[in-house]
């Protein structure tokens, strides 16, 4: 199981295709449990892992990610505030870094719900000891959305170059920080690159080689660094010599 889908991240070509369903919410679907009883005022390490636990023992996939995840993890983390539906996802209600243009205050450190997360990585870890727990970050502009809005980093691209490149350095920060806990526990055997709005389909070709490659290859270069290997999982059309990524 684990060593199948590791190989097939390593160029390999295992007996049979690893599963790998990245999904955050459905485990609360397999075991009735309500969104608020994950996540409230704390987050629930030991509910989030009965959650991922269930879920992999359901479909018997290969790789799960080790939490029940949510842009609160993001948003809290910089004072930003999140909607807690009883049933399904939890909204964004804030991004607490819109229209911000010095980022010196903003403390990237792990804190709060995504320190929580983490445990959960480390509980389900221990308790699938022949699946993958797979560390799911966002990347680059993914993250910098979270925070800071997607229609203020559109703006910050296209006229405030230098805000954008400080608060990308802070996004990476936040991304060092929460690989490096998650190495030193030993919780995560690699990593997921969550990167919907790395999307050459919403802000073209030339923001996509300006900002997203070699931001993702900072990211990418942080995981190997400690060992773990990263999947890059955007969105958008890469069929063009547009959108090369070497």
């Amino acid at each position: 199981m684990k060593e199948g889908f590791l190989s097939a991240l390593k160029g390999d070509v295992p007996e049979k295709v690893p599963l790998f369903i990245r999904d955050m919410t459905l485990g609360m679907d397999v075991l009735g449990i309500r969104t608020t009883d994950v996540f409230g005022k704390e987050f629930d390490a030991g509910r989030s892992a009965d959650c991922i636990t269930a879920f992999q023992r359901f479909t018997g996939q290969d790789a799960v990610i080790g939490c029940t995840h949510s842009a609160a993890f993001l948003i809290e983390q910089f004072g930003g505030e999140m909607k807690y539906p009883e049933q399904g996802i939890p909204v964004p209600l804030t991004h607490p870094l819109e229209n911000v243009t010095d980022f010196s205050g903003a403390d990237p450190v792990p804190k709060g719900k995504m320190l929580s997360a983490l445990e959960s990585y480390r509980i389900v870890s221990s308790r699938l000891p022949d699946t993958a727990v797979v560390l799911n970050v966002t990347g680059p502009l993914t993250k910098a959305g979270v925070i800071a809005g997607v229609e203020y980093i559109s703006m910050l691209m296209e006229s405030e170059k230098d805000v954008m490149d400080d608060l990308l350095a802070l996004c990476m920060e936040n991304l060092s920080a929460v690989v490096e806990i998650a190495s030193r526990d030993g919780s995560c055997d690699a990593g997921i690159l969550a990167s919907a709005t790395d999307n050459p389909d919403m802000f073209g070709p030339e923001r996509f080689r300006e900002y997203v490659v070699p931001w993702t290859k900072i990211y990418a270069e942080v995981f190997q660094k400690h060992g773990l290997p990263v999947i890059f999982h955007p969105h958008g059309t890469f069929v063009s010599e547009e959108v090369d990524m070497s």
